[in-house]
């Protein structure tokens, strides 16, 4: 699966992101493989050689789908947690009915999305359920998914991606399909992540935190830092979007759709496209901060918006 906008769709052998680079500490270890995004971390952060006791505090179960084995985290040491921008977030342990969605939705992923499934083979080892804290309910608002750069191949959500596909799509309905997007969106987060770690998409003095800022209208509702964005977090919303819209517009040819799944896809393919033209374009309106490899992937990404748009186009005209 080759995603427009990326350098690398599959983590290149020999690369920082190479499990096969770091298995004499993964054999060491329980869980093995399933604790790489934590070795990942610890390099990341400056731990060279992360030690076995710190690896030994974070637990979960496996999860199985097909011959794939993910860690479902369930606790995670103060060293690492503290190191990631979600402190107004809890760890919690899935209800049984939770986790059974969970499973559904990478089922359903793979059974009906398989070129998504492979891309979040490749990019998640581990998925962390959280919720908001008490205290910080009058101050911040629930994830429904996110993933971050300094622990790859990690994805978080809440039972708020049940119901929330992005932009603005919220069913009063839960639904696993809703779920296989989240999930399939952090992976493609993730790829993200990893090519701008690996490979000069921007200019070498771009620095995010100067970075120009690209007002979102649909979040005007929210926090200032969600109402402005920075560029290389549009850079990946972009990407992301223009790959949500395959994803919905596979699920609308799907007829065992319920009806509330059917009018959820519908109108986030519909607002998802407009987001995604409306990104891209601000991207290019701002080539300036990107390398010439860089400029290339900005606007193969807006081709390929394009030539997806005319499918949502049938999509409003069939309807």
């Amino acid at each position: 699966m080759i995603l427009p906008g990326l350098v690398d769709s599959h983590i290149p052998h020999g690369s920082f992101f190479d499990i096969n680079q770091y298995k004499d500490i993964l054999n060491k270890i329980d869980y093995g493989d399933l604790l790489f995004p934590f070795v990942l971390f610890g390099n990341l952060i400056g731990l060279q050689n992360i030690n076995d006791q710190l690896l030994d505090q974070v637990k979960g179960k496996k999860i199985n789908i097909k011959n794939d084995t993910y860690l479902l985290v369930s606790q995670l040491p103060e060293d690492i947690w503290s190191n990631l921008p979600i402190r107004s977030h809890e760890l919690i342990t899935p209800t049984e009915e939770q986790e059974q969605e969970l499973n559904l939705a990478l089922q359903y992923l793979s059974e009906n999305y398989p070129s998504g499934y492979k891309l979040f083979s490749e990019f998640a080892r581990a998925i962390a359920w959280v919720s908001l804290k008490d205290e910080f309910k009058e101050k911040d608002s629930q994830i429904t998914s996110s993933s971050f750069p300094i622990l790859p191949l990690c994805v978080f959500i809440s039972d708020k991606a049940q119901y929330h596909i992005p932009p603005n799509s919220i069913s009063k309905e839960s639904s696993y399909r809703f779920l296989a997007e989240n999930l399939y969106h952090e992976a493609v987060h993730q790829a993200v992540n990893m090519n701008l770690l690996m490979h000069e998409v921007f200019i070498e003095d771009y620095n995010s935190q100067e970075s120009p800022k690209v007002e979102i209208p649909w979040r005007y509702n929210q926090v200032k830092r969600n109402q402005f964005w920075e560029l290389d977090r549009t850079f990946h919303a972009t990407i992301v979007y223009s790959q949500m819209i395959r994803y919905r517009l596979a699920q609308l040819n799907n007829s065992d759709l319920k009806p509330f799944e059917r009018l959820a896809f519908e109108e986030a393919t519909t607002t998802g496209m407009e987001a995604a033209k409306y990104l891209s374009q601000s991207l290019l309106n701002n080539e300036q901060y990107f390398t010439k490899k860089g400029v290339e992937l900005i606007q193969e990404l807006a081709s390929n918006i394009k030539t997806v748009s005319q499918s949502v186009s049938e999509v409003r005209t069939y309807k």
